[in-house]
């Protein structure tokens, strides 16, 4: 018995070489989480300018499931209001 047949069955349990870690990270789908994209309004502005520029640079592979969307528009003017007040006390 080789070990190619134990692990072939098996092989997302093994991890991944460099190849498919540079393919994953390059080419791979983005799924964003509501607290990626809230974290636009927690951000300083540079740390914000960097991850809007990191969001644009993924676009293409960009995903955002429908309760991410639902999340991110129903805790949004909370953030923001929390910002507020954080900054104006």
């Amino acid at each position: 018995m080789s070990s190619g047949f134990i692990s072939t069955p098996f092989q997302y349990y093994l991890a991944p070489d460099d190849g498919q870690t540079k393919a994953a990270v390059t080419s791979g789908m983005v799924v964003l989480d509501a607290n990626v994209l809230l974290s636009a309004y927690r951000f300083a502005p540079p740390a914000r300018n960097e991850l809007l520029s990191a969001l644009e640079r993924v676009a293409n592979r960009a995903w955002i499931p429908h309760r991410v969307a639902e999340e991110f528009h129903r805790n949004r003017l909370k953030v923001i209001a929390s910002m507020m007040r954080a900054i104006f006390r």
